[in-house]
């Protein structure tokens, strides 16, 4: 979570005030439907390009994609362009670190950050409770991020 909201942090500084980080259980973490690529398909219902106003100007996300890999780490990606009135500058943000599943919950620890993001957050994973065909959800202060299994 790299975020778009550059005036709150990154998403995944928004996603670590979620109310799943207090309902995680780490005595048992699996991995055993193991991931694939999420990518961000809409934010509170609207579909990418997602724009907002931000303290520098409109920032706009392009792309945003979670890679969750079987061996328990994950990368995210993030394409956006900041547009201050003058000029638009297109930029990208990155996260890495490990995840591991517990129930329809997915737990995320950055170890790297561009945004400075190291606080542990969860999302909510929908469909059947596995990776296949499946999405995770975000949530924070009404504003909800939807990434669909590719």
């Amino acid at each position: 979570t790299s975020m778009r909201f550059r005036t709150l942090g990154s998403l995944a500084t928004v996603a670590a005030l979620t109310a799943f980080s207090a309902c995680t259980d780490n005595t048992s973490p699996s991995n055993q439907s193991a991931g694939g690529t999420y990518d961000l398909q809409t934010v509170n219902g609207t579909s990418l390009p997602y724009s907002y106003n931000t303290s520098s100007g409109t920032l706009t996300i392009e792309s945003d994609t979670y890679t969750l890999n079987g061996d328990g780490t994950y990368n995210e990606t993030i394409s956006e362009t900041i547009s201050n009135g003058v000029g638009n500058s297109p930029t990208s943000d990155a996260e890495a670190g490990t995840w591991y599943q517990n129930g329809n919950a997915v737990v995320f620890s950055p170890s790297v950050s561009t945004q400075n993001n190291f606080t542990q957050y969860t999302g909510a994973l929908s469909g059947s409770g596995t990776f296949s065909h499946s999405s995770i959800t975000f949530s924070y202060n009404g504003v909800v991020w939807v990434y669909d299994h590719r």
